[in-house]
């Protein structure tokens, strides 16, 4: 049995609250989040109850590009093991929405671990319009481009330690669906990309592989510096291990069914490719896209 502590309920529109949880012999603040319902066609391969995995794909995969996001994992209740205890600081919420109490029978929930961060150094950082301009290859990839200007998801600060400004994506998102309210709904980035109901497998599929031409003519570095050729990104995708709280980490294929890894794998080659055309002819990525057909 894992007891969970909630000091507070949702931040945002979604279920969720900020939590103290069992770690280590600890207790580690996080925020904790899921999704109980879903507005996407019925056919439609991605289920709100696994909406949590998704989420952790997605910032692993901005890991895997170079971006900054906290610790996360996605927390395991398939077993019923979870329960919420609710504190003095919960009970004491003036708004009855901050005292919203958590489902407790959600098969998985994502938790971010919480993390403090300083205040912007003004005097030494570059505007948080030049670095967001400065990573907006890697966003369009997970199709997250549209995160510029909400900061109230983003951290930006002077790293004493290291010398530099360090932007921290927050709460990133999910790159395959949106939630509001606690519903999955079909992201307008994705709508743009993948129709559906009228792409279905057998065109998704094709049109990854067309993706994938274009994706394999480029080299592409990351702003932790590192070189990955974007034609990867599709099997990273659905060759992940999720941290799964308890049990360390889990391939991706024991937590979600055939169809959804297939859509997600599509799903990548195409936003990658999009990306790719889009800032090809970028001068701020001049030399960090490579043609390998030049």
């Amino acid at each position: 049995m894992v007891t969970i502590d909630v000091d507070s309920g949702p931040k945002g529109g979604n279920p969720g609250g900020m939590v103290r949880i069992p770690y280590d012999g600890q207790q580690m603040k996080a925020y904790l989040k899921y999704c109980p319902r879903s507005e996407l066609p019925h056919d439609h391969p991605m289920q709100p109850h696994h909406q949590p995995v998704y989420e952790a794909i997605t910032n692993r995969l901005a890991r895997y590009l170079g971006l900054s996001v906290p610790d996360h994992f996605v927390l395991n209740n398939m077993t019923g093991r979870v329960t919420f205890r609710y504190t003095d600081a919960f009970e004491q919420q003036d708004d009855p929405q901050s005292r919203k109490r958590l489902r407790e029978n959600m098969p998985y929930y994502y938790v971010s671990k919480w993390i403090d961060f300083p205040e912007e150094d003004v005097d030494r950082c570059e505007s948080l319009e030049d670095e967001l301009a400065a990573e907006a290859l890697y966003r369009d990839i997970l199709a997250l481009g549209d995160i510029e200007g909400v900061g109230q998801n983003i951290a930006y600060f002077y790293d004493a330690l290291y010398d530099s400004c360090e932007l921290f994506y927050i709460d990133l998102g999910c790159s395959f669906v949106d939630a509001k309210a606690g519903s999955m709904q079909q992201r307008n980035e994705v709508s743009k990309l993948i129709e559906w109901p009228q792409k279905k497998k057998n065109e998704l599929k094709t049109a990854a592989r067309h993706s994938q031409k274009r994706n394999a003519r480029y080299l592409l570095e990351t702003p932790d510096d590192s070189i990955l050729s974007p034609d990867t990104l599709k099997e990273v995708a659905t060759h992940l291990h999720i941290p799964v709280f308890p049990d360390y980490r889990v391939p991706v294929n024991k937590l979600l069914r055939d169809e959804e890894i297939d859509y997600i794998s599509s799903f990548v080659a195409i936003s990658t490719a999009h990306a790719l055309k889009k800032h090809e002819n970028s001068e701020a990525f001049q030399e960090r896209l490579i043609r390998l057909d030049q």
